[in-house]
């Protein structure tokens, strides 16, 4: 059997799934109704036919720390070499770009497969799909292989992939989410599949076919990932379908024996949270919502999907849903910060929450993984007050290091180098009080740090 190394494709922009993720924290990261996000299952997938070294995460700077945290609360020992950081812009051709990039770098044999591996799905049966990607590997020694899932209904969300009826199934069209009519039509033919967005092929099959169809983007991919980076423009704004599947002169398509969901809209994404949700309608039907602790009145509305982003809140018509991106990217052109930022920041030792803000202050809850520590910084607009919830904190204030056990307080004038780590086992949880006259997150500088940030 080849080599098999899997690329997860895990940037994205939070926009499809806005509030709940945002662009600093895409929906691959929220997590679902077990504790797991998207990305984490994934991930799981992938251990099953491919080694650690062989896993490669592709993502972008602003969601390398989520990536690389989710992944070791699986694998604790998963390597900082198995991110590969991709510019933002562009559609997911580039993340195929830097995986075949990434491989030609590390001098992995040509006739090794690489499985480019969506991370929106839901796939219960993990047996059966391990099964299917060593089919789809096998073949994808000598073809372009894609996975296709057979079609149980008429969807127009999903694209569809029309292949022979013989085996091995040849490819013959794709068509990306088509009107309803036509979807009708493809069920009722038999020899159409949905797409599910997996692409595998050996590192010489890729080349091979991407030369047929992009020549210089070829060569470009062949001078391995300083090349990519540098000629990161030059390279196809489209996805993979668009730029080289749709194209390629060898393409066969395996089918699938396993469940398969695509989580790509709210509507999909709320049920699969798992959290119940209070809502009291009077007159009104078919209202979604994902508004945790509060009870939901609908008074004489239907087809309604409202969500509470605690900094935001949607109310999306259910006909609307293929609009979110496009207000969200409108938000963003008006300099909203909700459209990129949560209220929850998601950094590499832990996560704050910002409970309070208001002219001259701020108040957050910060809670620091086991075994973490923030970067040695200083600030110069702000002082902070730290009081410790439960847990241990390790302080560092100018030269000083102390202990600081719950119920137990330091204040940190502006200026002031300090740093907060937790040495224990258990979760450390403080409430920090910021007081200046500028309470921005971009008023940092770090001297030190552990996640190579400074």
């Amino acid at each position: 059997m080849s080599r098999i190394v899997q690329a997860i494709m895990c940037g994205g922009e939070g926009k499809r799934l806005w509030p709940l993720s945002r662009r600093s924290y895409p929906k691959y990261y929220v997590p679902l109704a077990d504790g797991e996000s998207l990305f984490q299952k994934a991930f799981r997938r992938a251990l099953r036919t491919s080694a650690i070294e062989d896993i490669l995460l592709i993502t972008t700077d602003v969601n390398k720390h989520n990536a690389l945290k989710q992944a070791r609360a699986i694998i604790p020992a998963f390597p900082q070499e198995g991110l590969v950081i991709r510019p933002e812009g562009k559609e997911n051709f580039v993340t195929m770009a830097c995986a075949l990039a990434t491989m030609i770098d590390r001098k992995i044999s040509t006739d090794s497969v690489l499985v480019c591996t969506p991370a929106d799905h839901v796939i219960h049966d993990v047996a059966s799909y391990g099964e299917t990607l060593q089919e789809a590997a096998r073949i994808a020694r000598d073809h372009y292989v894609v996975i296709g899932i057979p079609p149980t209904e008429p969807s127009s969300d999903f694209g569809y992939i029309e292949c022979s009826l013989a085996e091995p199934q040849v490819v013959t069209r794709f068509t990306e989410k088509p009107d309803r009519e036509t979807a009708e039509g493809f069920l009722a033919a038999g020899n159409y599949l949905w797409n599910t967005g997996f692409h595998i092929g050996s590192l010489e099959t890729f080349m091979r076919e991407i030369r047929l169809c992009e020549p210089v983007t070829q060569d470009i991919i062949a001078g391995g990932m300083k090349s990519v980076l540098d000629n990161f423009e030059l390279l196809p704004e489209k996805s993979i379908d668009y730029t080289v599947a749709e194209k390629a002169s060898s393409m066969r398509v395996v089918r699938a024996n396993f469940d398969w969901d695509d989580l790509g809209d709210l509507e999909s994404f709320i049920p699969a949270r798992g959290k119940e949700q209070r809502i009291a309608s009077f007159d009104s039907s078919n209202v979604s919502a994902c508004v945790d602790g509060k009870l939901v009145v609908a008074i004489g509305v239907s087809d309604l999907i409202v969500v509470d982003g605690q900094d935001t809140l949607l109310v999306l018509h259910k006909n609307a849903v293929s609009k979110l991106s496009k207000a969200v990217d409108t938000l963003r052109s008006e300099g909203h910060p909700e459209a990129d930022h949560h209220f929850r920041g998601y950094r590499p030792w832990g996560i704050y929450e910002v409970l309070e803000e208001g002219p001259g202050f701020k108040v957050k809850k910060i809670t620091v993984t086991p075994g973490c520590a923030s970067s040695l910084q200083t600030h110069g607009k702000r002082a902070e007050h730290w009081v410790v919830v439960s847990g241990i904190a390790q302080v560092t204030i100018g030269d000083e290091r102390r202990l600081l056990h719950p119920n137990e307080s330091l204040y940190i004038p502006i200026g002031a180098k300090h740093r907060i780590e937790n040495p224990s086992t258990v979760p450390l949880v403080l409430i920090e009080v910021q007081t200046g006259l500028y309470l921005g997150e971009d008023d940092i500088v770090r001297h030190e740090d552990n996640f190579g940030r400074v």
